[in-house]
Parts: C-alpha cells; sequence; structure tokens
C-alpha cells in the first residue's frame, strides 16, 4: 500500500505458505473516504521480499449480504491452504464470521508482479 493512497491504512494480516520459499499474505485496508474494508493479498519471499500484490481488492463489503452494526466492514482473521483452495475467516459488520474460499490460482492470477 501506498502512503497517501485511499487505502493506506495497512490493518489486520494473516498469512498461508504455498510453496517452501513463498507466502501469501492476506491484509485489508481502511478506506478513507468511506471507511470501507477492502481485502488485499501480497506474495512474499521466505527473506519477506514483496514479489506481488493485488491492485484491486479480492474482497470487498457487500451491505446485501449482511446489514449490521458496521456494514462496510470486512476483515480478514485467519487464513489456511487445502489443496489449491484459500480458506479466510473473516469479519463482518463486527457482528459475524464468515469462511470465505478461493482458488489460489485465481488469487495468484490477480497479482501484479513486482520487476525484480
Amino acid at each position: 500500500m501506498r502512503q497517501g493512497t485511499r487505502y493506506s491504512r495497512l490493518r489486520r494480516t494473516c498469512s498461508v505458505t504455498i510453496s517452501s520459499n513463498e507466502h501469501l499474505l492476506i491484509f485489508h485496508g481502511v478506506d478513507s473516504v468511506y471507511g470501507a474494508y477492502h481485502t488485499y493479498t501480497a506474495l512474499l519471499s521466505d527473506d519477506s521480499e514483496l514479489l506481488a500484490v493485488t491492485p484491486e481488492p479480492i474482497s470487498s463489503p457487500r451491505p446485501s449480504d449482511y446489514f449490521g452494526a458496521r456494514p462496510t466492514t470486512l476483515f480478514p482473521c485467519g487464513a489456511t491452504l487445502i489443496g489449491n483452495e484459500v480458506l479466510l475467516s473473516a469479519g463482518k459488520d463486527d457482528e459475524i464470521t464468515l469462511i470465505l474460499s478461493a482458488a489460489l490460482d485465481a488469487v495468484m492470477e490477480r497479482m501484479k508482479f513486482i520487476a525484480p
């Protein structure tokens, strides 16, 4: 996240080891205009080098799914990899817990790789 953008406030994170030397970091940023939480991913090497990042959110709150006390919040709490499926537990509206899933390949396709 670049300083000065709408989504520059990095918040809660979790990660999943996807290979012997790569880790998928899952985190959310808070939209400073509306206060909405958006989930992003980054690919890190074992030595914490940033290899890639999703330039757009992989998940954003949808008030139509559930409308609670804070309808613009959706924040990652924990993640695991089962086969090729990333499972993510997330808090929604500060009231309920969701289990979200996505194919690892689909998440990786959304990544923008950083040139060496």
